[in-house]
């Protein structure tokens, strides 16, 4: 096991200790949990002059070992680099992600669906 996956799965472990629902989609490669806690984003954007880090509203939706999809009202590529830091737990870890599927659900709002890296 690499080092992404022992912190995931560490902060995934947390997070399940908190939650009383279970996602009953089986199709992924681990299963998954809704999760409706507080996180912040970071995401890392790169336009023509250069890099910026954007913070983004979100709101979770679910989690895996593997990643967490949240919703929100900005739309970020597949492949942008992400850092989530999770405000329930304590210390407040931070998890490095990829954005790997973006769902437009109407209105403004996205379902974004991320795969941890680190």
């Amino acid at each position: 096991m690499g080092t992404r996956q022992l912190a995931a799965q560490g902060v995934v472990r947390a997070l399940q200790n908190q939650v009383v629902v279970e996602d009953v989609d089986e199709r992924r490669r681990s299963p998954r949990i809704a999760f409706f806690g507080g996180i912040s984003v970071s995401a890392l954007e790169t336009y023509d002059t250069g890099d910026q880090v954007a913070l983004v509203a979100a709101v979770t939706e679910n989690i895996s070992e593997e990643g967490l999809s949240f919703l929100c009202p900005k739309l970020l590529r597949v492949d942008t680099p992400l850092s989530i830091r999770f405000e329930t737990l304590e210390n407040r870890p931070v998890l490095k992600c990829a954005v790997r599927s973006v769902v437009f659900l109407g209105g403004e709002y996205h379902r974004i669906g991320t795969e941890f890296i680190e």
